[in-house]
């Protein structure tokens, strides 16, 4: 599965169970409840299996992600030829995505789930919608994509 939202097992509970993934991040502590509750409303959880390539390098960015469990490897290329080399590690409680849906531009590195990984993804019409809506939101992915800097 490549950064696509689909998600036949999204249930009754799953928004609250987002919601508090959520609340629970540091980063989304200046949101109100009912902020948090908007954006719970329009994330879909997915499953990846060890190896899934759930961002990759140089595709358009149309899902921003949080993610919920297992860790994934940030991967980036140096050139079309060039070798891919290890960034980063992200755990749970980690955001990821975000910088080309906010610059709308390419991926700028692929993210490989590391193990099973659990994520809630934001698809990117929701994402604006968001931005437009909630002026915190923005304000919190900004802070999100400074400290990767």
């Amino acid at each position: 599965m490549v950064d696509s939202i689909n998600n036949p097992g999204f249930g009754p509970g799953e928004t609250d169970i987002i919601y508090e993934g959520l609340r629970g991040l540091a980063e989304f502590g200046e949101l109100t409840a009912a902020e948090l509750a908007n954006i719970a409303e329009r994330m879909r959880r997915h499953r990846f299996a060890r190896g899934d390539v759930i961002i990759r390098q140089g595709d358009p960015g149309e899902t921003f992600y949080l993610l919920r469990s297992g860790t994934v490897d940030v991967k980036r290329r140096a050139g079309a030829a060039g070798q891919e080399r290890h960034v980063t590690t992200l755990s749970p409680g980690t955001c990821f995505g975000e910088r080309a849906l906010m610059e709308d531009e390419l991926r700028n590195a692929s993210v490989v789930a590391a193990e099973e990984v659990e994520v809630y993804a934001l698809a990117k019409t929701d994402f604006w919608g968001l931005l437009g809506q909630i002026p915190n939101f923005r304000n919190v992915i900004k802070k999100i994509d400074l400290k990767r800097l």
